[in-house]
């Protein structure tokens, strides 16, 4: 969460870049951050002794309420604005985190580590 509230703090610098392609950057960037951070979170909560489908909700709720703190947190951010948009992206990002721990969870090669999963 660190990593994500410092590159919100940041003000943009666009050099070289069209905007297309700074659209198309940072929506990449949205997906993987939250992604990694719900996927992070669902770990966590799953190696402290939750199930995996309440890990993978809980960890889908914190990174998708941490989304909405950050967009606030942006708005503050010379530069920056806050948009629903950005967050609809960390919501697919997180989406496609829980997708993925959950198909994880489902291959032989996985099973030992998701041995908790229902």
């Amino acid at each position: 969460m660190g990593l994500v509230y410092y590159s919100s703090s940041q003000a943009i610098r666009i050099s070289g870049l069209d905007s297309n392609d700074y659209k198309i950057i940072s929506s990449i960037v949205h997906i993987l951050m939250y992604g990694g951070l719900a996927a992070l979170a669902i770990i966590s909560f799953y190696q402290s002794g939750f199930k995996l489908k309440k890990s993978c909700l809980q960890g889908f709720l914190l990174a998708i309420v941490y989304g909405v703190t950050d967009e606030y947190h942006q708005s503050f951010v010379p530069g920056r604005e806050m948009s629903f948009g950005d967050w609809l992206l960390d919501v697919f990002g997180s989406v496609l985190a829980v997708c993925f721990l959950i198909r994880l969870s489902t291959l032989r090669y996985f099973k030992d580590f998701f041995s908790k999963a229902e």
